[in-house]
């Protein structure tokens, strides 16, 4: 593309040339520790607290398995003094940690053939 020795490996990569040069800086003048994302350095305020969490997983195997998020949000929320959000319970269990509520074994396909039967 150009003729400055960057835009080669920014091509490559798929970054401008500008961020080669500023990575290339970096690396010369801290070494590889320079090349490390600083941004999420410290962690958030708003992050939930590691004993917060293992109380509410512990409440969603151990007390109201078989309640899907929004349910057990709700009770865990009255009843537990619950502060976690929706997304973070949804996300947890998406993710295979915890067994997903179990589906109704009725279909609307038997409810349908059934009623054409009587």
């Amino acid at each position: 593309m150009g003729s400055s020795p960057g835009c080669q490996p920014a091509d490559i990569l798929g970054r401008s040339p500008r961020s080669i040069r500023r990575s290339r800086w970096r690396y010369e003048r801290y070494g590889y520790d320079g090349l490390f994302d600083r941004r999420r350095r410290t962690p958030s305020p708003r992050r939930a607290a590691v004993a917060e969490v293992e109380r509410v997983l512990r409440l969603y195997r151990e007390r109201y398995l078989g309640f899907n998020v929004r349910h057990f949000l709700r009770r865990a929320r009255t009843k537990h003094g619950v502060r976690v959000c929706y997304s973070f319970v949804k996300k947890d269990r998406d993710e295979g940690n915890q067994p997903r509520s179990p589906r109704c074994v009725k279909s609307k396909f038997m409810l349908r053939v059934k009623s054409k039967h009587l």
